[in-house]
């Protein structure tokens, strides 16, 4: 049986983790401090839970998560242009 196959055994959550890594020169070369960046990523991520729990949502509405806007000191700056935003897990489930 190769490494992948799953067993009886396995269990499967179907769950997923994204992690989002803050790129130093990124912050640094717009004055941003990691906490400010770190407020402003848990404001958007609180504020896409809020969209994504609207049952009224139009899909096309939500923005991929790279595209996602972060307010920092007054200036709106792309998530992906300040971290490398990576995901795990059972990408499966994400179809």
């Amino acid at each position: 049986m190769s490494d992948d196959e799953i067993t009886d055994d396995d269990e499967i959550t179907g769950e997923i983790e994204m992690i989002f890594t803050p790129r130093p020169e990124a912050l640094a070369s717009r004055n941003i401090s990691s906490d400010d960046f770190e407020t402003a990523l848990v404001i958007a991520l609180e504020d896409r839970q809020a969209l994504e729990d609207d049952e009224d949502l139009d899909e096309d509405e939500l923005s991929s998560f790279e595209e996602m806007e972060l307010e920092i000191n007054g200036l709106t700056y792309k998530l992906e242009d300040l971290a490398d935003i990576e995901i795990k897990g059972d990408l499966d489930s994400l179809a």
